[in-house]
């Protein structure tokens, strides 16, 4: 199931009692199959087909619902003590006294860890930006 079938799921699952949906070309309407589950009322079935009609196919719509889906898990592992957290948390480290050494350099105010591990947290919401000129390396 691709990532938009999927999201497209989860939309008409929250209105009504679905097996699944099918998707013959992304964005048209016209061409979504929805297995209903026998339980499926009509007015649940009508609810169904409007998050169909309203469903928005876009990009940034994905990224929005892939962003948010991976935000608890990314919390999880920036407080777990599995190794692999404890292998982030010290990579986060390590860039981060990179990045100050180098905002220093430029006469900017240095960005703190937990500010990181924050917006790492947080999926990193659109307008997050370091200051400072940007330098190509």
């Amino acid at each position: 199931m691709s990532s938009d079938t999927a999201r497209l799921h989860e939309s008409v699952a929250a209105v009504c009692p679905i097996d699944g949906v099918s998707v013959g070309k992304p964005g048209d309407p016209s061409t979504v199959r929805i297995d209903f589950r026998p339980e499926a009322t009509p007015e649940r079935r009508a609810a169904a087909e409007a998050a169909v009609k309203a469903f928005d196919w876009s990009d940034a719509a994905q990224a929005q619902w892939e962003a948010d889906r991976n935000v608890p898990a990314a919390a999880a592992l920036l407080q777990s003590a599995d190794p692999v957290a404890q292998g982030v948390r010290a990579t986060v480290r390590a860039v981060v006294d990179l990045l100050n050494e180098r905002l220093r350099g430029i006469g900017a105010a240095p960005i703190l860890e937990p500010e990181i591990l924050a917006a790492l947290a947080a999926g990193f919401p659109a307008g997050i930006s370091l200051p400072g000129p940007r330098r190509d390396v």
